[in-house]
């Protein structure tokens, strides 16, 4: 099943501007996957008179800067994607359902109710599901980029000589909702606070200036978070997993872990820390865990890839709490009497470690079993553990 992704992805004019966190999290959710590549952009502008560029724009400047912010975007060193312009379509918004993002100009739709909002860009998902850095991403399966009606834009070269029309940059506009066609979100949303000069300055901060080239090209910060979505990545998968994904066993147990990536054979260092103080090297590796705890278990690694450079890559790919280590748990009660035959329990037992005592189970001769803190009669109190 399709379903419009999660939020309608805008660029405003209200300030400054054009919007992430280091380490990549601050994605959209979704993601394009490999047997989309390349991604294609169908732009509805043929460089003839009768053009349907965008009305401040010159014929032919629309697929000029399409192309070029699809350049942008590949140029991000050490990800595995690729975009690139495909074909010329008429200016006509309609739901093509083709996994290709069209880029419509002047809002043929109707589309844009908000005067502020220079152009959109929404993504249809399905319901696949890809984890990419510990994060759960949905699928892309299809896109579109549309322009507002009437907006004032001007080309990078027009700004620099003097910026006749005082308009925004439309090549940094476009390169920016190309960025969240590829699933790209705001370094920082409108009306937060955001003192960071590295978040302020990339292209994908959340709007842009007028008459101002300063956030076409994309920042640092813009190609961490480009890297950390389409770029080199690993985790890890244990034994003794649950239904839930976390690990729960009675000391002392062995704890089977393996790096995952697609990276593996290019993966040249690998640092596990398990949460008790124990470390080890190797991509398959086996932990003993001897005393109870809730621990974080976390492997970085360490790679070379092809269009990386010299320094090649890394990654850091944790799972907070992931192991519940329980003693061998006896369950300590005592009971006041409150009232006639009704008793109040008194829970003794050691419970420092969270997760390790599920249940507590009260029998009395007259009220069979209940899980419920108050008994009548003789209680008999017992604690019920998660098995080994």
């Amino acid at each position: 099943m399709k379903t419009l992704a999660p939020s309608l992805i805008l660029l405003l004019t209200a300030s400054n501007a054009f919007a992430l966190d280091y380490g990549g999290r601050n994605h959209l959710g979704y993601v394009w996957t490999p047997e989309n590549m390349p991604i294609l952009y169908n732009v509805a502008d043929d460089g003839t008179p009768d053009s349907e560029c965008q009305d401040s724009m010159e014929p032919g400047e629309c697929w000029e800067f399409a192309t070029q912010a699809t350049e942008k975007w590949n140029a991000v060193p050490c990800v595995d994607i690729e975009a690139k312009t495909n074909e010329v379509i008429p200016n006509e918004v309609v739901d093509a359902d083709n996994a290709i993002v069209e880029i419509y100009f002047d809002d043929p739709g109707g589309e844009i109710d908000d005067p502020g909002t220079l152009a959109y860009a929404p993504s249809e998902t399905d319901s696949t599901k890809i984890e990419i850095n510990g994060l759960t991403y949905s699928r892309i399966v299809d896109s579109k980029i549309v322009f507002g009606e009437g907006r004032n834009f001007d080309a990078p070269e027009d700004i620099q000589a003097g910026c006749p029309q005082g308009g925004h940059s439309f090549l940094g506009t476009m390169t920016h909702e190309m960025g969240h066609s590829l699933g790209m979100a705001h370094t920082c949303e409108d009306g937060e606070i955001c003192t960071d000069p590295v978040k302020r300055a990339a292209n994908m901060y959340w709007t842009g200036p007028e008459c101002d080239v300063s956030g076409d090209n994309l920042n640092e910060l813009d190609i961490a978070n480009f890297q950390a979505l389409y770029g080199p990545y690993a985790t890890f998968r244990c034994s003794r997993e649950d239904a839930s994904g976390d690990i729960l066993a009675v000391v002392p147990f062995d704890l089977k872990c393996a790096v995952e990536s697609d990276s593996l054979a290019d993966i040249t260092a690998v640092d596990w820390s398990f949460g008790d103080g124990g470390t080890g090297n190797d991509l398959s590796i086996t932990h003993t865990y001897t005393e109870a705890g809730n621990y974080t278990v976390q492997v970085s690694v360490e790679g070379q890839s092809d269009g990386c450079g010299d320094e090649g890559w890394g990654y850091d790919f944790s799972r907070v709490g992931y192991v519940t280590a329980c003693d061998i748990v006896q369950g300590e009660f005592t009971y006041e009497h409150d009232d006639g035959l009704v008793y109040k329990m008194l829970n003794e037992s050691d419970v420092s470690v969270y997760g390790c005592i599920s249940e507590i189970e009260c029998r009395s001769a007259s009220m069979g079993t209940s899980s419920k803190g108050w008994c009548d009669d003789s209680p008999r109190w017992s604690s019920r553990r998660h098995p080994s």
